[in-house]
C-alpha cells in the first residue's frame, strides 16, 4: 500500500470546510464563521481561524456577530498552529466548554475491500425515502433535528446532481435504518463525514460496513486516499483498526454568546 505524506494530508484537512448552500457565512481574513441550518447540532460555528490579532479581540467580535444573528452560542474549532497564540486558553477562560475532540485520520486507497460476513445492507441515498432514513439516523446518533420536507427535497436535488463527486449511504438491519455516512471527492482525496450509528445498534459492525462501502465507492471514483475526522471515544478506534493513520487532532469549544 502506498505511504501517505503528512503535509499532503494536513493540506487536504485544512482545505476541508463544508458550507452547504443553505448556510450563511462571515468570511474575513481572520476567520470563517458559518451559520448552518438550525436543525444541525451546533448550527453556529467558527470552522477556521488564521489571524495575528489578539484572541480576546477576535472572540469578542465573533460573539457580537452571533448575537446580532439571533444565535445563542457558537462552536469554535481549533487545531495546533492554525490560530493566534492563546486562542484555546482564552476560550476556556471565557467559559467555553470542550464540545468535541476529533482525530484527523487518513488511509491510502489501492484495492477494494470485501464485505464482512453478515454485515448490514448498505444503500446509496437516491430518493426521498432513503434521504429521510439518513436523517432519522442523524437524529438518533447526533441529536440533530429532522429537516422539513422542503429542505429534504432541496437537499436531494443537490445530491443527485453531483452523484459522481459525492454520495450518502444508509445501513439497514432487517429493514431498519441504523447507520449512515457521507463521502465527497476533492483533489484526489475522499472526505468521509457524518458517519454515525443509532445508539442501540452500535458494536454490531454498522459503522465499519458503511465505512467500507464509502471507501469502495471512492476507489471507483479514482480517489487516492481517504480523509476523515473521528471522535476519539467512538469512531477513531474503529478507523485505526481499519488501517487509518493519525495525522493530528481538532478540538471544538462551545461558548455562550
Amino acid at each position: 500500500m502506498p505511504e501517505l505524506v503528512s503535509r499532503e494530508v494536513t493540506a487536504a484537512d485544512d482545505a476541508w470546510i463544508y458550507v452547504p448552500d443553505d448556510a450563511e457565512t462571515t468570511h474575513t481574513g481572520d476567520y470563517l464563521l458559518v451559520y448552518y441550518p438550525t436543525y444541525w447540532a451546533g448550527p453556529t460555528q467558527v470552522v477556521q481561524t488564521h489571524s495575528e490579532r489578539p484572541a480576546a479581540e477576535l472572540v469578542a467580535e465573533v460573539l457580537a456577530q452571533v448575537r446580532d444573528h439571533g444565535r445563542s452560542d457558537v462552536v469554535w474549532w481549533v487545531r495546533d498552529g492554525l490560530h493566534p497564540d492563546g486562542l484555546e486558553q482564552h476560550l476556556v477562560g471565557a467559559g467555553a466548554r470542550r464540545d468535541e475532540t476529533l482525530t484527523v485520520l487518513a488511509k491510502a486507497l489501492d484495492q477494494p475491500i470485501p464485505p464482512a460476513p453478515g454485515e448490514p445492507e448498505v444503500r446509496a441515498v437516491a430518493d426521498l425515502a432513503t434521504l429521510q432514513d439518513d436523517h432519522r439516523v442523524g437524529v438518533a446518533a447526533f441529536e440533530e433535528q429532522m429537516p422539513s420536507e422542503a429542505e429534504l427535497q432541496a437537499e436531494l436535488e443537490r445530491l443527485v446532481g453531483s452523484n459522481l463527486t459525492q454520495t450518502r449511504l444508509v445501513a439497514y438491519l432487517d429493514g431498519v435504518p441504523v447507520g449512515m455516512g457521507g463521502a465527497r471527492i476533492a483533489d484526489g482525496a475522499v472526505r468521509l463525514w457524518g458517519g454515525g450509528t443509532v445508539p442501540e445498534y452500535r458494536r454490531r459492525g454498522v459503522y465499519a460496513a458503511v465505512l467500507r462501502a464509502r471507501l469502495n465507492w471512492a476507489l471507483e471514483q479514482g480517489a487516492r486516499f481517504a480523509l476523515t475526522r473521528g471522535r476519539v471515544e467512538t469512531s477513531a478506534p474503529i478507523l485505526r483498526r481499519e488501517g487509518f493513520g493519525v495525522f493530528g487532532e481538532r478540538r471544538s469549544y462551545r461558548l455562550n454568546a
